[in-house]
Parts: C-alpha cells; sequence; structure tokens
C-alpha cells in the first residue's frame, strides 16, 4: 500500500514554498530512459533549485519558519523512512530464514530415502533424486564436497586469518617497527581484529589427504534445485 504523503502545508510552510518543494519531488521521481530526458529533467532539477534558492534568500527574517518548517518536515520525513526501511529488511530476512530452512528440510527429508553410501560415493552436482509437482520439479543433487569445522579451538594457527581494521598511523607503526615487539604503542595489537578459519586452505589440505585438526570432510551433503 502506497504510503500517505504528509500534509506539508501543517508544517507551516508559505504556499509558494509548498509548490516548489512539491514540484521539485515530482520531476525527481520521474523515470527517463534516455539520455536527452535525464539531461532536461536534470535542467529542471536545477531550475527548480535556483528558484527555491532566490525564494529563501527574498524571505525576511519574520519568515525564517518556513525554512524552519521545510528543515523540520525533511528530518521527520527521513526518519519515518528510515525506519520503514529498517522494518522491511527485518521481514525480507525473516522470509529468507524462512525459505533456507524449507530449503533444508525438504533436503534432508529426500536425502533419507537415499542409501548415504550413494550419496558420497556420486559425483558432484549429480541429480539423485526428483519429485515432479504442478508448479515445477525438485531436484536433490549432491553438494561439492565442503569442510566442517567441529572445533575451532584445535585448528592451527596456520589456517587461520585475522581480518583487522586499523587507523593508517598504527598501520605505519607496524611497517616501521616490523614486529613491534619491545615498543609499548603496541601493547594491546594481539586483540584487535577478527579471527576466522579459512576454509579454503582447510578444504585445500582435507581434500589432498592431509588431516586438519578439528575440521573433518564432508562428501555426502546435498542441496534442493528448484525448477519452476
Amino acid at each position: 500500500m502506497e504510503r500517505e504523503k504528509p500534509n506539508l502545508s501543517l508544517y507551516g510552510l508559505e504556499e509558494e514554498l509548498l509548490e516548489l518543494l512539491q514540484r521539485r519531488d515530482d520531476v525527481a521521481g520521474e523515470i527517463r530512459t534516455t539520455v536527452e530526458d535525464k539531461a532536461a529533467q536534470e535542467d529542471e532539477l536545477q531550475a527548480i533549485d535556483g528558484v527555491i534558492a532566490d525564494y529563501l534568500q527574498r524571505q525576511s527574517i519574520a519568515k525564517a519558519d518556513s525554512v524552519i518548517a521545510a528543515l523540520r518536515e525533511c528530518r521527520m520525513a527521513a526518519e519515518a523512512l528510515r525506519a520503514e526501511a529498517k522494518r522491511l529488511t527485518e521481514r525480507a530476512e525473516q522470509r529468507e530464514t524462512r525459505a533456507k530452512w524449507i530449503r533444508e528440510m525438504a533436503a534432508e527429508r529426500l536425502a533419507q530415502e537415499i542409501d548415504p553410501q550413494v550419496i558420497e560415493a556420486s559425483r558432484r552436482s549429480v541429480v539423485l533424486f526428483r519429485v515432479n509437482g504442478r508448479l515445477g520439479q525438485i531436484k536433490l543433487a549432491k553438494s561439492p564436497e565442503s569442510a566442517d569445522i567441529r572445533q575451532a579451538e584445535l585448528l592451527p594457527p596456520d589456517v587461520l586469518r585475522r581480518r583487522v581494521t586499523l587507523p593508517e598511523t598504527m598501520w605505519q607503526l607496524l611497517v616501521e617497527l616490523a614486529g613491534c615487539a619491545g615498543h609499548p604503542e603496541a601493547i594491546g595489537l594481539e586483540s584487535l581484529g577478527k579471527v576466522e578459519p579459512d576454509h579454503a586452505e582447510i578444504l585445500r589440505r582435507l581434500k589432498s589427504g592431509e588431516p586438519v585438526p578439528g575440521a573433518q570432510l564432508v562428501r555426502d551433503r546435498v542441496h534442493l534445485r528448484i525448477d519452476d
């Protein structure tokens, strides 16, 4: 449902300024596709902005309330739109989470009808199972091999990566001191950033047969493909 536009006159705006602001919103909201039309739209917006600037310039101090009211309306409208955008974003994330759960649940139920050894021995992305419906077809496919991190605390340091954001001055200090040992300015650097497993490196080692403490190679995962 289209959100009702606020009644700017309630904010005490002068009629002339009210019409100019509305006209600018209308022009800015027009969708123009050609280069010529876009250039004309920009020219019109600049012309309106010039008229608004002239209007504000010729107003007396006594009419400052018009300017204050316009700024107040813009601020309140922006806050309302941000709140609405946050609400819609949260709803979208909820739907995405629900879709992920449905997809995983359906894949799990279909996988129960197949021998796990068949899944493990199958080639990557091969279709294992098909279900036809009136709206489309669901396919159960073999997922690529992946690394399952069972105990992150057991992972060796050479398969961990630290993401750090530093001020430029501190980065220059690190470069100059090459290790920073014995320098009080560097105290606490070891606690900066977030340590994460290097999934690509862990998977590479596991696929080559090299054991990685805390991680396990997974070959029997499946996923859904939807043809609708």
